[in-house]
């Protein structure tokens, strides 16, 4: 007999062994990155959280977030092809549309582990458009680069000449930037990465591994968010380190205004972070959920993993 019941935090520790088992490795989770993406999380969705429950065992679990993203589904590999995924999924359908019509989207949700199904997924592809998920015809890529030969290309002399006079340049962020890093942010980009940028300052009081690209003395109008072996907060690009190797980086988002694209900047910022990066003593990095691998691959990255968009509308 299987029972459905509620995600508590007092599953944390078993679900985390359940993911390695139902993984198998490809994306290695730890105690402290699930506590801190699920428990952690204002929009984690408990009515559309739920266990399944076989003999005092944890056997299944779906997480779902506000608003109608299913953060993750996995169930014990000995326990599949039972219907246990299939009762999930409907248990947090069924919470999150209640008498509304609405669309459901499998990850991109705020402190997400996944940005879609993951591309070598078949299995896990094919349960969901069984289900009445619509996949995306484009995916999104994580992107990976060794930094043992990572060299500071020197700016083209166009690109000098125009930062030259617009008197940018590119520093890591003070306390004195952030309100500036944060209008800039509100302004030219996404509510979530305002969000996460805020959720991030206050879990870091520091706000250096944050770069910032400063027009004049005070107005930023560039930014990308770094991290290493010394951040607290275990952003997205490093979310799967003992992947990536005990002196691991990342970055990401990264973004320029819109006043200040098409001048080379986007690039300057990306390798000015690259360096701070390397400067930690990372060895590897990783930049999550991106469409634009042409742009990375100017600075040497190859992709790493890639996932495909899902979602049901109602």
């Amino acid at each position: 007999m299987i029972h459905y019941q509620t995600y508590t935090s007092s599953d944390a520790e078993k679900t985390v062994e359940l993911w390695n088992r139902s993984f198998d490795g490809d994306f290695p989770l730890d105690l402290r990155l699930w506590q801190q993406n699920i428990e952690g999380c204002k929009r984690t969705f408990p009515d559309a959280s739920i266990v399944a429950v076989r003999d005092g065992r944890i056997v299944g679990v779906i997480i779902g977030k506000n608003p109608n993203k299913i953060s993750t589904l996995f169930v014990d590999p000995q326990n599949r092809r039972g219907g246990i995924a299939t009762e999930l999924l409907a248990r947090a359908e069924v919470a999150f549309t209640g008498e509304l019509e609405t669309s459901v989207t499998l990850g991109q949700d705020d402190r997400h582990f996944f940005p879609g199904v993951p591309e070598n997924a078949l299995a896990a592809q094919q349960f969901f458009a069984s289900r009445g998920y619509i996949g995306s015809e484009d995916h999104v890529c994580d992107v990976f680069r060794s930094l043992a030969d990572w060299e500071v290309v020197s700016m083209r002399p166009e690109t000098a000449e125009i930062l030259k006079n617009r008197r940018i340049s590119m520093m890591p962020c003070t306390q004195e930037l952030v309100p500036s890093l944060l209008e800039h942010i509100e302004s030219n980009f996404s509510e979530r990465w305002l969000r996460d940028t805020r959720d991030r300052l206050a879990a870091e009081p520091d706000p250096s591994e944050v770069i910032v690209a400063v027009e004049g003395d005070e107005t930023v109008v560039g930014f990308a968010h770094t991290y290493s072996t010394r951040s607290s907060v275990i952003g997205a690009p490093i979310m799967w380190r003992a992947l990536i190797g005990s002196k691991y980086g990342g970055l990401g988002p990264i973004g320029v205004s819109k006043e200040h694209r098409k001048i080379g900047l986007g690039l300057e910022l990306l390798k000015y972070s690259i360096t701070k990066i390397a400067e930690t003593g990372a060895e590897n990095m990783v930049i999550d959920w991106t469409g634009i691998v042409d742009f990375y691959a100017k600075a040497g990255f190859h992709i790493w993993k890639r996932y495909k968009h899902f979602s049901k509308t109602y």
